[in-house]
């Protein structure tokens, strides 16, 4: 890994990683509570957004809801947000 890098897991999948700079939050959790289990990307991209901010959430938001069917949308900016 880079130096000051950091290491970015699901806490419910991965139990140890070599690094001490690890958030480790609950993608799949976070996911399943929203109804879509598939959502677990948009938490994840959530975590990235929040902890690296080059592009704005609201923005990843908007292309979220453009790009997923409507049906869909609600559940995974759930996900992106929780995380």
């Amino acid at each position: 890994m880079k130096e000051g890098g950091l290491v970015i897991v699901d806490s419910s999948l991965v139990r140890w990683v070599p690094w001490d700079k690890v958030a480790r939050l609950p993608f799949q959790q976070i996911a399943t509570n929203t109804g879509e289990r598939r959502a677990i990307n948009m938490a994840a991209l959530g975590a990235v957004a929040s902890l690296c901010p080059i592009v704005s959430s609201a923005s990843l938001v908007k292309v979220m809801a453009k790009r997923l069917p409507a049906s869909k949308v609600e559940a995974n900016r759930l996900a992106f947000n929780e995380a």
